[in-house]
């Protein structure tokens, strides 16, 4: 997907891929050396999360945000806060192999 240094620490990035005939847009959060997946599309209406590239973040920086509906998610991808609580954004599994993440499929 791209290299660990692309996304600074704490914080999250978007990326495209290319799944052959169909792509998809995922979220990684990166803590350290360690990163976390998630697709980009909230539970609520389906809708990417950011209004603008790569604002995933809560002002406090705690949280992944929705920019639609002001939905909070925790760095686990549950929805703490908003029309989808109790909700998650679905999972993908990344994997960190030297400096770069890997999509694992």
């Amino acid at each position: 997907m791209g290299a660990l240094a692309e996304i600074p620490d704490r914080t999250a990035r978007g990326y495209r891929v290319d799944l052959g005939k169909t792509s998809r847009k995922i979220i990684v959060y990166r803590d350290d050396d360690t990163v976390r997946g998630f697709a980009d599309a909230c539970p609520h209406m389906g809708v990417p999360l950011p209004w603008n590239a790569d604002d995933y973040m809560s002002p406090d920086g705690k949280y992944l945000r929705c920019a639609n509906h002001g939905a909070l998610f925790d760095l686990d991808g549950k929805c703490v806060f908003g029309p989808c609580k109790g909700e998650a954004l679905p999972p993908i599994q990344l994997e960190v192999r030297g400096r770069y993440v890997w999509l694992l499929t």
